[in-house]
């Protein structure tokens, strides 16, 4: 499989892993640490607890890719970065929100696959 693919299916899978109730599916696209949204760099246990809090928050939801996955720069880097956009619903009991993001994520190759050192979203609408 091409590194191109492998990246595809990571994210496409990170995407998927947002929809689950198991906060240890998504947490597992993570290293050990990152650079995460607005916080800074922080650990795995932070980044278990805000999914927590968020999962919490809206406890309904659907995220799909819409587009392609842009490489950002050279796949022989250490990071890779790469940006995508994906649409999504999200529900409470009091609410509804949806719309567009773009998320960029930085990658960092391991023996494993591949890890997020790095994500931030701009929401579009």
């Amino acid at each position: 499989m091409s590194l191109t693919d492998q990246i595809r299916d990571f994210v496409a899978g990170f995407v998927v892993a947002g929809i689950s109730s198991d906060v240890e599916a998504e947490l597992q696209f993570y290293a050990d640490m990152a650079d995460y949204y607005d916080s800074g760099f922080v650990s795995k246990d932070f980044i278990r607890n805000d999914i927590l809090r968020y999962n919490q928050k809206w406890p309904v939801r659907r995220y799909w890719l819409e587009g392609d996955i842009d490489i950002l720069n050279g796949m022989e880097a250490d990071q890779i970065e790469v940006r995508f956009q994906i649409r999504y619903v999200v529900r409470n009991q009091q609410k509804e929100s949806s719309g567009t993001a773009v998320k960029t994520l930085e990658l960092q190759k391991t023996p494993d696959g591949l890890a997020i050192t790095s994500v931030w979203e701009e929401t579009l609408d």
